[in-house]
């Protein structure tokens, strides 16, 4: 059974997406993945929200959202289940209107801010 894949970017492309939101600690520059080298371009942190943009080997702009990693987001995911909005949704949409990214991506409550605002 092959893996799956869209919009050019296999199950292990995103799984490396997600890795560099959460682990990647910010540091710039190239990261070597399966299908090639991607460049880290930019962080945006703020409290507890982090995205980063990473170009593809392709050439396609991706922005990739950290999922939930302390007490502050599960409130943020509390927050928008309850309320309909919370601030690092806010932030996303706001953010990836900025950056114009070809793709979103994220895990967790960073699935929920690419989801977002990819529809936003």
């Amino acid at each position: 059974m092959s893996t799956p894949s869209a919009w050019g970017l296999s199950y292990e492309d995103v799984i490396g997406l997600c890795w560099l939101a959460y682990a990647g600690q910010g540091t710039r520059g190239n990261w070597r993945f399966a299908s090639g080298v991607w460049n880290l371009t930019s962080v945006y942190e703020q409290g507890s929200y982090r995205a980063v943009t990473v170009m593809s080997p392709s050439g396609k702009k991706i922005l990739s959202f950290a999922g939930t990693d302390d007490l502050l987001d599960w409130g943020d995911n509390i927050e928008q289940g309850l309320i309909g909005f919370s601030p690092q949704y806010i932030l996303a949409r706001t953010h990836a209107l900025f950056v114009n990214p070809d793709i979103v991506t994220g895990h967790s409550l960073g699935g929920g801010l690419a989801s977002y605002a990819a529809i936003n």
